[in-house]
């Protein structure tokens, strides 16, 4: 029995801490309209970066113009025990991608006048809700949910099947119960708050208004009007027939991931071949482009009207992930065009779309090999689009130099301190006028561009700080948002603390084992800590107890959600986790 590693350090380490590869630089201008150096570019990167370096196993692409498909190809292998060749008919799964096509058919819904984007959940769920620790509490709606901004907790277990761990079978309906009565983790509209139970919670709610189980309404109503026929949110004959295998990859070697249906259908269980997907882009592009009402042609879903509502960020703040409904806004390019984007992860799959929707112009890539990870996809999918608008409109990017000035002392102070970065305790010092970010044995140089933004020295992708009251907003890749807290923890240790801290052993409620030992410590300046070890699961984690009950996780994918005391059981729980004393 093997357990995915949690994720403890996130993307701010993943970026910061590795190396980044790009493509060859541009040797000559790119003709209007020649799509032939960005398909050389992409199938060198490809080639070397992600099959040779990482060890990607398999690789299949698209290229969209319009209604034209410019480019699909497919590289490496899709299955490594048979040697059988990648195929651009091969099946794999897009993982949260699927997130988007829920969407869609919430949107159906929306056209139809048979559901409200601001109807709170309770009129569909009305045994459901959740607890609040914040004043004035704004009901969770339809668009909030659609948004990420609902408050939900990430999921409801942390034990995620990508290395095989089967998940009991359940309907959305127990499973969107089975965080009923937990806490809200931010106020609802405030800040994104990724959430897989979140989605699930929107397709129990397509199976409520429809009387339609989700599978088959997805099938019905969105996946075959599109053109998509091999393409499901469940298994079947024709979908395993052409099945890739997904692959862990670790130190270069790749390890098969059993292929399986996870309870998460609306949020990442998804099948889909890269023809169909570029069937999908090119019926975003036509939508846009269609004056007609939905309905009165039978492959349109929804309206162009309708479509565009999903571009929208409804909740926008300058620190935060901008998102409209659920597709993922921006891209940090230099250029000002619209990009919607969303990427996947699903049992050794990844994966990203991105689209320019107004340009008409979109890239699919999908890999069957975990080493294909975020820093590589929105590397490689930024370079893509750039050189796609530059192909197509003749606009190159610009790249703004740094420009930077000298910041007092003082100002400087007001920074130093310690910080959760994605869950990790870490440091900001002030040496010899210099601010200095400790992060794990890494000591890295912060510069000012103003009195409050600092660019992150010599960090393989593009990473900004900028300090704001008592958090430190990490951007990287201009556009992706990560809000670190500053931490105050007192002098004097509350007595209920001790009460939590010791060694424990770490147990799995879902395949009823003990898969690691524990211990929850006070590191340096008193802050409480939860670390765990064992031959499948490694977690280190800044937690802070707020009561005799609960913990709160501080920072990383779980930050703001709660661990529950259990006064009659004497052990913590989180999600599908148990802590019991030793």
């Amino acid at each position: 029995m093997r357990i995915k590693r949690l994720p403890a350090i996130g993307m701010l380490f993943v970026l910061l801490l590795m190396g980044c590869s790009h493509a060859p630089k541009k040797p000559v201008e790119i003709p209007l309209g020649d799509y032939s150096y960005v398909i050389d570019s992409l199938t060198y990167q490809i080639e070397h970066d992600l099959i040779k370096k990482k060890g990607v196993p398999g690789v299949i692409v698209a290229i969209v113009d319009d209604q034209d498909v410019v480019w699909q190809e497919a590289f490496g292998i899709s299955v490594i025990e048979e040697n059988k060749a990648a195929s651009i008919d091969d099946v794999y799964k897009t993982g949260s991608i699927a997130k988007v096509f829920t969407a869609l058919a919430i949107m159906e819904l929306y056209e139809e006048g048979r559901i409200d984007l601001d109807d709170p959940v309770e009129k569909y769920l009305p045994d459901f809700h959740l607890r609040t620790r914040f004043s004035s509490p704004a009901p969770i709606t339809i668009r909030s949910l659609l948004s990420h901004r609902s408050g939900f907790p990430r999921d409801d277990i942390y034990v995620i099947d990508e290395l095989g761990v089967r998940i009991p079978s359940a309907n959305l309906q127990d499973k969107i119960e089975s965080i009923n009565g937990d806490y809200a983790v931010y106020p609802v509209g405030t800040r994104v708050k990724y959430s897989d139970i979140g989605v699930a919670a929107l397709g129990r709610i397509i199976e409520i208004v429809t009387g339609v189980d989700y599978v088959t309404c997805m099938q019905k109503n969105i996946l075959q009007p599109i053109g998509m026929h091999n393409s499901a949110f469940f298994s079947n004959e024709r979908i395993n027939e052409n099945l890739a295998v997904g692959y862990n990859v670790f130190d270069g070697k790749a390890y098969p991931v059993e292929q399986f249906d996870i309870c998460d259908l609306p949020a990442g269980n998804m099948y889909s071949t890269i023809i169909d997907m570029s069937e999908f882009v090119k019926y975003i592009f036509k939508v846009l482009d269609s004056e007609s009402p939905a309905g009165s042609d039978e492959s349109e879903i929804i309206s162009s009207e309708t479509l565009k509502k999903m571009f929208v960020d409804y909740y926008p703040h300058d620190s935060d992930n901008s998102l409209g409904l659920t597709w993922w806004l921006g891209m940090g390019l230099s250029t000002p065009e619209l990009i919607i984007h969303h990427a996947g992860d699903n049992q050794g799959f990844r994966s990203i779309i991105a689209l320019l929707p107004y340009e008409k112009l979109g890239f699919v890539i999908m890999a069957n090999g975990s080493s294909f990870d975020s820093q590589s996809r929105f590397v490689i999918t930024q370079q893509v689009l750039e050189l796609l608008i530059e192909t197509k409109y003749g606009v190159t990017p610009v790249d703004e130099p740094d420009i930077f000035i000298e910041v007092n002392d003082n100002v400087l102070g007001e920074y130093v301190g310690n910080y959760s970065f994605q869950g990790q305790p870490s440091k900001v010092l002030l040496e010899n006028g210099q601010l200095y970010l400790h992060l794990d044995d890494a000591v890295i140089e912060l510069k000012p561009l103003s009195e409050t933004l600092f660019k992150v020295m010599d960090a393989p992708v593009t990473t900004t700080i900028e300090f704001q009251d008592d958090v430190a907003i990490v951007k990287q890749l201009n556009f992706y948002f990560t809000v670190c807290q500053k931490l105050e923890a007192p002098e004097e240790v509350p007595e209920f603390w001790k009460a939590f801290l010791g060694e424990y052993t770490f147990e799995s409620t879902i395949v009823n084992e003990i898969i690691g030992a524990g211990e929850i410590k006070l590191i340096e300046n008193n802050i409480p800590f939860l670390e765990v070890s064992g031959d499948i699961i490694q977690l280190r984690q800044i937690i802070m107890p707020i009561n005799e009950n609960e913990i709160m996780i501080i920072g990383g994918d779980y930050d703001g959600e709660t661990m529950y005391f259990d006064t009659d059981q004497k052990h913590l729980r989180f999600g599908g986790f148990m802590l019991k004393r030793k």
